[in-house]
């Protein structure tokens, strides 16, 4: 089957979550023996073209629009639609499977492509398509528990809030009239799916995100000259990886909470994978208040080979995003990698992790209890590695890559069929 997928972003380039995801999705189903092509966009006017990675034929299109104009752009890029429409009627696809285009393809692109191919998809990451930027105070203020109630239609006081001046009054309409176009809405947890759904997007069925079982280890070798690199020889390891460093992902909470770590496991060191920005000098300041910066060590981002040995190397693993996060790749990563992993009560996580069983599900915001379960994974080994284990098969049995990609292509049969 010849199947375009739409991306704002996508490997070799840097890219986030969801770029992450519609690459594994890709290579999955490129070698099933389907042809793949990809166009995505560049910020860089020399990399617009054609390349190659890894088999996929990828059209780069050049778009670098000032950011302040998104909540219009993201709905029509005019330039960019104009080349979709060229490279469909170009590559001939008998799917078109869009992923983020929120920002540089546009919603537009959706109805571009729905006038070449019958079956039309999209998955939408997040929750762009009815909010603006990360959804938060949806929760108690007050509440500290793992299990709040949660308030999920978000108000126009929230858009406005979030979007400031940027604020479009026909955003949320115009992207549900291009969301018509599609003739399935994937969202990537049911939590999601609930959200969306309150808020009218309709039409949607869940798929979750996958890891590739495969090739998602490290050697002892690899994992040595790791733990020698970044001086974790001696330490029990809690390892907190994000794309971008943010608060929203919890940087801030966890920096407060290893503190507490530290009292009960002195020998603990906090392993931090990210792009350095300006959060990354705020968490050392805080770092430096709490008395913890010289066990905390910042690698910066890291290649996927060192992702996987860093994963190797730790005891732990935490994902305390303080936003509605649809679904953490990195649950799923420390999983496959047989590590117990300590994550936030809020979006998608509790889907992904099965607390008691492959892990911990905690309220970010409730350091004591967060550093407790670190703490008590830290000071069992046997449970720790029996989590890891379970979380292992959880991921090979929910979470493989190849049981993901043969959901979307049984939905590609149907739709390419429909018509």
């Amino acid at each position: 089957m010849k199947i375009l997928i739409l991306a704002d972003a996508f490997p070799p380039d840097y890219c986030d979550g969801a770029g992450i995801a519609a690459y594994r999705i890709a290579m999955a189903l490129l070698e099933s023996g389907n042809e793949l092509f990809v166009i995505t966009t560049t910020r860089e006017k020399q990399k617009e073209g054609i390349s190659e990675y890894k088999g996929l034929k990828i059209y780069n299109i050049y778009s670098n629009y000032n950011l302040k104009l998104r909540s219009y752009v993201s709905l029509w890029n005019y330039f960019v639609v104009k080349k979709i429409d060229t490279l469909i009627r170009e590559i001939k696809p008998e799917v078109v499977h869009a992923h983020n285009i929120h920002t540089y393809l546009s919603y537009k692109s959706l109805e571009t492509a729905k006038k070449y191919c019958n079956a039309v998809l999209v998955t939408l990451h997040d929750l762009m398509a009815v909010h603006y930027g990360k959804f938060k105070n949806f929760y108690e203020k007050d509440c500290l528990s793992a299990n709040c109630k949660y308030k999920y239609k978000i108000s126009l006081t929230q858009k406005l809030s979030m979007a400031g001046k940027q604020y479009n009054l026909f955003r949320n309409m115009i992207i549900k009239h291009y969301l018509k176009f599609a003739d399935k809405i994937f969202s990537i947890s049911n939590e999601q799916k609930k959200v969306l759904e309150t808020n009218g997007i309709k039409n949607i069925e869940t798929v979750y995100n996958g890891i590739n079982l495969d090739n998602w280890s490290a050697g002892d070798e690899a994992v040595k000259n790791f733990k020698e690199k970044y001086l974790l020889t001696e330490n029990k390891i809690v390892f907190f990886a994000v794309n971008r460093l943010s608060v929203d992902k919890g940087s801030h909470v966890i920096i407060e909470s290893f503190k507490k770590v530290k009292d009960g496991v002195p020998s603990a060191k906090l392993l931090i994978a990210g792009n350095v920005n300006h959060a990354t000098k705020d968490m050392q300041n805080i770092a430096s208040n709490f008395a913890v910066a010289d066990s905390i060590c910042f690698t910066g981002l890291l290649s996927e080979e060192s992702m996987k040995a860093a994963y190797a190397s730790s005891d732990v693993c935490v994902t305390p995003s303080i936003y509605f996060d649809p679904f953490n790749l990195s649950n799923i990563e420390a999983m496959a990698a047989k590590k117990p992993v300590v994550g936030t009560c809020f979006g998608g996580t509790p889907e992904i992790i099965k607390d008691g069983t492959t892990g911990f599900i905690v309220n970010p915001f409730n350091v004591d209890m967060m550093s407790d379960k670190i703490v008590t994974l830290l000071n069992n080994s046997e449970l720790a590695k029996n989590m890891g284990v379970n979380g292992a098969n959880r991921v090979k049995n929910l979470f493989n890559i190849r049981i993901i990609s043969e959901q979307y292509y049984q939905y590609y049969k149907i739709f390419r069929k429909s018509k």
